[in-house]
């Protein structure tokens, strides 16, 4: 019995492994082994599965959908950085920052001054879709040192995450391969 979708070839495991992780991300605790005892599959094989079909692992996914549904807290001005990291499933506010400064290249709050700034807004009524939009399918120019430089989000995460797996000998901290 095949286990993949015949129109779209997608796992279907990992199709509902990455349903779960979509509907959960936001729980701090949530951890692969218990989405691998849910489907009744090894941690490990659950694991491969998730990196075949979304090309990041399971790790990986969980913090770049909490930074971006991170981004979007971040368009309102009530929300403290502390009260948006706790809110979309990071345990400190630091791990947040680390995360966010490596898949964005500022912090959160100098991302929230950005977008503030380039659109002259300072009450938060715009459109949390229009800006999510926007910067994540678009290149963004960030300023480091001086220099300007045009940076893609998910280009530099990865290339990231490689740089570090050369250095650690194949592993990161964040549990990807």
């Amino acid at each position: 019995m095949s286990t993949s979708d015949p129109v779209g070839g997608v796992n279907v495991r990992a199709g509902r492994a990455i349903q779960i992780v979509h509907r959960s991300f936001r729980d701090p605790s949530l951890r692969i082994t218990e989405i691998a005892r849910a489907l009744h599959i090894s941690p490990t094989h659950l694991s491969r599965l998730i990196k075949k079909e979304t090309g990041i692992g399971f790790r990986a996914l969980c913090i770049r959908l909490r930074l971006t549904e991170g981004k979007r807290h971040l368009l309102d001005p009530t929300l403290s950085v502390k009260e948006v990291a706790s809110l979309v499933g990071f345990n400190s506010t630091s791990n947040f920052d680390r995360d966010f400064r490596r898949l964005y290249g500022c912090s959160p709050t100098q991302w929230r001054s950005q977008e503030f700034q380039m659109n002259g807004e300072r009450s938060g009524t715009r459109t949390h879709e229009t800006s999510i939009n926007r910067t994540e399918h678009q290149p963004f120019v960030v300023a480091a040192h001086g220099e300007t430089t045009l940076r893609s989000h998910s280009l530099d995460y990865t290339r990231a995450l490689t740089a570090r797996r050369r250095r650690s000998g194949g592993t990161t901290d964040d549990g990807t391969t």
